[in-house]
């Protein structure tokens, strides 16, 4: 999806709620990479959706997405991890 774009469309926004999840410290989830999220605007395409305009879009390239110091990873059966964690 075009993250730049104004609008989502509802089969988009549906997927997208959908598929969030919570990131939280200190669930696993070191406290700099939930600031630094919480420190990241809103996507364009949120903006304009009461759903998701608190929501901030991770982009995961081979499962891995940087964040800060920490590279975030994406298992389809365990979710999204902290890889020195594992």
């Amino acid at each position: 999806m075009d993250l730049s774009s104004d609008t989502v469309d509802a089969v988009t926004l549906d997927e997208l709620v959908a598929s969030s999840t919570v990131l939280s410290a200190p669930d696993g989830v070191p406290h700099d990479v939930v600031s630094t999220l919480h420190g990241t605007p809103a996507p364009a395409a949120f903006i304009s959706s009461p759903w998701l305009r608190e929501h901030r879009a991770l982009v995961f390239l081979d499962g891995q997405c940087r964040i800060g110091d920490h590279v975030l990873v994406h298992d389809r059966k365990s979710g999204v991890h902290v890889r020195d964690e594992w």
